[in-house]
């Protein structure tokens, strides 16, 4: 879940714990209820707001290294 400005905290195992240490790929989703949806069409209750390919590590190309020093922020600058 992201706050307005689509930041958003990592939770890994148990509330506010964060992310493992280590180099990491990174697969990013957001969606939205879809307002269309039916019972007769239960794969459409949400609709995708971000290209697809970031939603998969292996097609995002998108990556974060976690370490114990500093404030591990990342931004990920999605351009399509």
């Amino acid at each position: 879940m992201t706050d307005t400005e689509g930041r958003f905290t990592l939770r890994t195992y148990d509330p506010d714990d964060g992310a493992v240490i280590g180099l990491h790929a990174v697969a990013v989703s957001k969606t939205k209820h879809n307002p269309k949806y039916d019972l007769t069409n239960p794969d459409k209750m949400f609709v995708d707001l971000l290209p697809l390919q970031y939603a998969q590590p292996g097609s995002s190309q998108l990556t974060a290294e976690v370490t114990t020093d500093g404030e591990n922020n990342f931004r990920f600058d999605l351009t399509d």
